[in-house]
């Protein structure tokens, strides 16, 4: 397969491989695309939490158990500060 790279992704893997971090401009795109399958992977697990999150609240508001936006708003701040410890 032939890519042709941008002047500057061309320069940044040159650079790449005189700093010894890969073998080749192939070594560096196989690289490269591992982590987008793995940075893909990340986004479609965090899509599915959301979701299931999403259908665990509709599910509480049909059952009628719903809180005000200001306890709730809280509540969520609390599970993001607990999240990013």
């Amino acid at each position: 397969m032939m890519i042709s790279l941008p002047p500057e992704l061309e320069a940044f893997a040159h650079r790449q491989i005189e700093a010894g971090n890969y073998i080749s401009v192939e070594e560096l795109l196989v690289d490269g695309m591992h982590a987008l399958i793995d940075r893909e992977t990340i986004y479609q697990e965090r899509v599915a939490e959301l979701r299931q999150e999403l259908q665990i609240g509709a599910e509480a508001l049909e059952r009628g158990e719903s809180q005000d936006l200001d306890t709730a708003i809280d509540s969520l701040r609390q599970k993001m500060r607990q999240r990013h410890s």
